[in-house]
């Protein structure tokens, strides 16, 4: 079965007694106690759910994030737990980089499965002011790579063998998957996307199916090549945003194994950090879903199964083709993406929208396919209005 994060909470409830690790994430392993498995990994809303408890406060939701080697916390949730502060730390990811605290933990309970002595986290304050339903922090992949382990969003468990895994039936070895060193890595594939091969960063805390950036922007020369596309903006660790297009590619491939009717989000080329500079875009867990995932400690290999997860038709972008830009009150359409209802209907950079207010010409964008969108505008001067449908059309 598959979990929600309702069924976290309850599953996490009925475990039995915490295994222990220790200093670092090593585990104490005992006999008869492999493997520890947390039960509680839900993936819900394009993200990977577990419940965590630092210090033993409340326990919240934490996202499951294989592109991130360290931690992350929210400045929020730190003071709650009554973390110390230990210095700061770099900060990089989609839409710059930046400093953040570095808070010190004593325990960390993670599934209702084990513990963690001694772990640290960075802070970032754009998940200040989270709900008990939303994350307060981010489990990042250095404790994925730190034993040998599996992720299987199926059943909805996060195994580790302290004792090794002894066999991966049915499990393809990735070849040149880890790149790093001792105290620092990450998972990558060889991968097709828009019509050339590269090097792929394997990210479960990404939502999308794959991102391109930088490099691989211009590598694949969708941003250029006519194709319908959807407007829309990326923002990461950094505090900027970064002007997207989605684009639908036919098919991909992760390894030698083929995903149909992805989208693409592609950045300007030569805009965007590229933060790696041995990779040319990243795999999300759009594409990841599909899979099981395990990781070889001792021999710094990944390994994948299909999980038989039947693939769904996904609309999961704006579907009127428009994107604003508001200074003041004054409201301009920024982008609008070709083969859309927006282009349809006439709309054009630079138009000046009247007579709506941001907030309900966000609702109203962001509907559902049917829904109708209509409002005043003005051009050079001369005043008109424009009114269409939403409609998938990538």
């Amino acid at each position: 079965m598959r979990f929600n994060r309702r069924q976290i909470i309850q599953s996490v409830g009925a475990l039995p007694p915490l295994a222990m690790l220790g200093q670092a994430g090593i585990l104490h392993a005992a006999p008869g106690e492999d493997p520890y498995v947390a039960a509680g990994i839900a993936m819900e809303d394009n993200r990977v759910w577990t419940l965590v408890s630092v210090n033993g406060a409340q326990p919240r939701f934490f996202w499951f994030d294989t592109g991130a080697w360290e931690s992350y916390i929210s400045e929020d949730y730190a003071r709650a737990a009554g973390l110390e502060k230990r210095g700061y730390t770099l900060v990089a990811g989609i839409g710059g980089e930046r400093d953040a605290d570095v808070y010190r933990a004593k325990t960390v309970e993670i599934g209702g499965a084990f513990n963690i002595d001694g772990m640290s986290f960075a802070a970032i304050d754009w998940m200040n002011g989270t709900t008990a339903e939303e994350a307060a922090g981010i489990v990042g992949g250095g404790l994925f790579m730190s034993r040998d382990s599996d992720l299987d969003l199926i059943k909805g468990e996060w195994r580790i063998y302290p004792s090794g895994r002894k066999t991966r039936e049915g499990y393809y070895p990735i070849p040149d998957s880890f790149k790093g060193d001792r105290d620092y890595g990450f998972l990558r594939a060889d991968g097709h996307v828009g019509g050339f091969d590269g090097k792929f960063l394997l990210d479960t805390g990404a939502p999308g199916w794959v991102f391109l950036d930088k490099y691989g922007s211009e590598k694949s020369g969708l941003w250029t090549s006519g194709q319908p596309y959807a407007p829309t903006q990326s923002r990461g660790f950094g505090r900027g945003r970064i002007p997207t297009r989605l684009y639908r590619v036919d098919r991909m491939k992760l390894y030698k194994f083929v995903l149909q009717n992805a989208l693409v989000a592609v950045t300007k080329p030569s805009v965007g950090l590229a933060e790696f500079p041995h990779i040319d875009g990243l795999i999300g867990l759009k594409a990841l879903r599909y899979f099981h995932m395990g990781f070889d400690a001792k021999a710094r290999q990944l390994y994948l199964k299909p999980n038989g997860l039947a693939a769904p038709t996904d609309h999961d972008y704006p579907m009127s083709g428009l994107w604003f830009e508001q200074k003041g009150d004054r409201i301009t359409i920024d982008d609008v993406g070709i083969g859309s209802p927006a282009a349809a209907a006439g709309c054009q950079v630079g138009d000046e929208v009247r007579g709506i207010g941001w907030d309900a010409l966000l609702k109203a964008i962001y509907g559902a396919a049917g829904d109708t969108v209509a409002f005043d505008y003005t051009r050079g001067g001369k005043a008109g209005r424009v009114e269409f449908q939403l409609a998938p059309y990538l």
